[in-house]
């Protein structure tokens, strides 16, 4: 799995937000990547996720935080049948 330094380092990540450039697919999965990996530390997470949310989020960058999360997610091994039957909480249903 590649990581923020196969594009130039956090400088050219954040550097590349700052001027206003979308990054590509590859950068934002390699990126969030890294920081899932337990590689990066609170300054440049908070730094990449202002960068982005100042920015506006291109769909390509979006995509790759998509496949980032999919790449680090845990499988999980369910019987047959098995189904998810649990909300989200945001209908902000109340029980009768």
């Amino acid at each position: 799995m590649s990581n923020v330094e196969t594009h130039g380092g956090w400088p050219a990540v954040l550097g590349a937000l700052i001027a206003g450039d979308d990054l590509t697919r590859d950068v934002a999965r390699d990126t969030l990547s890294t920081v899932l990996n337990g590689d990066a530390s609170d300054a440049q997470i908070a730094a990449f996720i202002f960068g982005l949310h100042q920015k506006g989020e291109s769909i390509d960058e979006i995509s790759g935080l998509v496949d980032a999360m999919l790449d680090n997610a845990a499988p999980l091994q369910l019987p047959d049948g098995a189904i998810d039957i649990v909300g989200t909480g945001g209908g902000r249903a109340l029980p009768p």
